[in-house]
Order: structure tokens, then C-alpha cells, then sequence
């Protein structure tokens, strides 16, 4: 049998070009340099024009992301001489390969923007370098592939906003809710999980099992509503009462701690963009949530469990939702200050 090796996935940039270009704004003609940008990739090569202004501005919305070991941008002078120039194109070229070859580069929309990639097209090269890729955490290529032949979709019923996508019956009243079933059968399928889990709290283990293998099923050619969130999260109001959504359920540790560390782990595959294309659309939505209803998770007492599993759940749960600027900060979810000592290094 012949052997197949793997292709490894590449990107990688070179400026080719630098034109010195006029920009006429009254009352004085400003000169700048344009510099040709080739993109590289596994699937051939394309070129775009930045100025140094593009790439600061770039560089200054990670900054503001709080973004670590960002590379470190050369700075503009106000009369360079031929060879700081020359130095000045070297250096952006290796500041934008430093870039694009970090792991988490398609976590970061402004580096795609900048060389004019779709994030779908980004995972797609990076998870098809091999139809024998057996790495557990690269995207599945068939949910990529479903999410680019969406986007090209024409129809009215698909909206995109940013990098998730929703269909226009999520903010939509139009439609009758036999209708909504009908054309999101993931609805029904949520109920169903959201009502076993709530009333066969000793089989969660196996609850959140069936309900993965289902939905990935169903997510091939589907994509999350808002309201299918809402409810998957936060839980579902009925004629009965409340089911609990997967907030509440990791939280309930003290009836079932391996059935509360399995919710935790599937919350957390919903965060990551390896598991779930939508992940963006969810972090969004917890983000919602107030931090009583996050505490509620408690995260504390699963992270001193010690179990490997849960503590990456739990990790990348925290870094999915802590936002500085809208209040969610570490110490503010966590009240075990030992727990925010020993593990602080996984939150930065």
C-alpha cells in the first residue's frame, strides 16, 4: 500500500513592492509608501496593497484586545533614508508572518481582515492539508466547507453579521412556530435534551453524549439561532416550569459530579472554534449573562477537582468569556483566591 504523507499547512507573506504614492489632502500633498503584499498559501498565491498606517492601525486593535506576545512593529519616521526604508519593509514582513503563524491567528479577525482572508477559507487550508488529518482538535472540514457554500448562498433567509451566521427566522415573526420546528429541527432537539437532563440528572454522562452525536449530525447543513442559544445555555420556560440549560447543570456538582464535569466539557467545546463554528455566536450570548448566573457555574469547585479534563473546560470557558470591559473579570467568577493563584498563568 502506498504511503501518504501530510502536507503541511503554510502561509506566508512577502512585500514584493514598495511605491512611494501622493495623497492629496489640502492644503499639503502627503507621500507615502504602498507596499505589495503577496499572500502565500496551500491553495496558490494573490497580492494586496498596504500602507504603514494599515499595519499600526492593526497593530493598535490588538493592542486594545489585550492581545500577549504581540510582534513588535516598526516604527514610522518622518524622513527616512533608502536604507531604513529597506529595514522598514523587512521588519513589517516579518511582523506580519509573526503574525499569521500564530496558533491562535484565526481567533482574531483584524489579521484575517488585514490580508483579506475569510475565516472559513483560513481553517478550511489549515484542516485540509490531508484527508488523513487525525488531530482531534482541527475543525471539522465538512462543517468548514457547509459554512463557505452558506456564505455564498444567495438566499434571502441567510444573514451574516461579522464571522457567525443566523437565519432570518431567529429575529423573525412571520413564522408560525410548527413552521419553525419544521425548518430547524435542531429546535425539538434541544427541548428533548434540555428535558432529559433536567429529569434524569444521574444519566448526564450519557444525556450529553447522545445529544453531541446528534447534533453533529444535524450541524452539517444547520446553523445556530439566536434563540436555539438562548435556550441551550440558559434554559427553556414551559407551561410546567423551567428547565435548566447547560448553566445551570454544570453547576449542579454536589448531585452529580461526572454528569456536571460533562456538561462542563461540552460548554466548552461550544466555546472553542474547533469544535463549533458558531463559537463566537455563543461567547457572545454567555457574555450576556450576569455574573451571579456565571458563578453558578462553579467553576471553583470543579477546578479543584484536579481532573485533566476538566480543568482545560474550565480554562477555556474563562478565557472565552472574561471581557475586562464589560465587567467579567477572573475575580470576579472566581472566589477562591488559592484556585486564582495556582491556575492564574492558564488565564493570561
Amino acid at each position: 500500500m502506498q504511503s501518504q504523507t501530510k502536507k503541511k499547512f503554510n502561509i506566508y507573506v512577502k512585500i514584493v513592492n514598495s511605491n512611494l504614492c501622493e495623497e492629496n489632502k489640502f492644503p499639503f500633498n502627503k507621500k507615502f509608501n504602498l507596499y505589495t503584499i503577496k499572500i502565500n498559501t496551500n491553495d496558490g498565491q494573490r497580492e494586496i496593497s498596504r500602507r504603514y498606517t494599515n499595519f499600526y492601525e492593526l497593530h493598535e486593535k490588538l493592542k486594545n484586545k489585550k492581545i500577549v506576545n504581540l510582534p513588535k512593529l516598526p516604527p514610522k519616521k518622518i524622513f527616512p533614508s533608502e536604507t531604513e526604508l529597506f529595514e522598514r519593509k523587512q521588519k513589517l514582513q516579518k511582523y506580519l508572518n509573526s503574525l499569521l503563524t500564530r496558533d491562535d491567528a484565526y481567533k482574531h479577525n483584524e489579521i484575517l481582515e488585514f490580508i483579506e482572508m475569510e475565516k472559513e477559507h483560513y481553517l478550511m487550508l489549515k484542516d485540509n492539508v490531508d484527508s488523513l488529518s487525525t488531530n482531534e482538535n482541527s475543525p471539522n472540514l465538512e462543517k468548514v466547507k457547509s459554512f463557505i457554500e452558506l456564505k455564498k448562498s444567495k438566499s434571502s433567509d441567510i444573514k451574516i453579521k461579522k464571522n457567525f451566521f443566523y437565519s432570518n427566522f431567529a429575529i423573525s415573526a412571520e413564522s408560525s412556530d410548527d413552521e419553525r420546528v419544521e425548518e430547524n429541527p435542531i429546535r425539538s432537539l434541544i427541548s428533548i435534551f434540555l428535558k432529559n437532563l433536567n429529569y434524569n440528572p444521574k444519566e448526564k454522562c450519557k444525556i450529553v453524549q447522545d445529544f453531541e452525536e446528534k447534533l453533529n449530525v444535524k450541524k452539517i447543513n444547520h446553523v445556530f439561532q439566536r434563540d436555539e442559544v438562548y435556550k441551550l445555555l440558559f434554559g427553556d420556560n414551559f407551561e410546567e416550569g423551567f428547565l435548566g440549560g447547560l448553566i445551570y447543570h454544570c453547576g449542579r456538582i454536589d448531585e452529580n459530579e461526572i454528569g456536571a464535569g460533562k456538561c462542563l466539557e461540552f460548554l466548552s467545546k461550544l466555546m472553542d472554534y474547533q469544535h463549533n463554528l458558531d463559537c463566537e455566536f455563543f461567547i457572545s450570548i454567555l457574555r450576556l449573562a450576569k455574573i451571579p448566573q456565571i458563578k453558578s457555574m462553579k467553576l471553583d469547585e470543579h477546578l479543584k477537582t484536579n481532573k485533566k479534563k476538566v480543568l482545560n473546560s474550565c480554562f477555556t470557558i474563562l478565557k472565552a468569556i472574561v471581557h475586562e470591559e464589560k465587567g467579567i473579570s477572573i475575580n470576579s467568577i472566581l472566589v477562591d483566591q488559592k484556585i486564582i493563584e495556582k491556575y492564574c498563568k492558564e488565564f493570561y
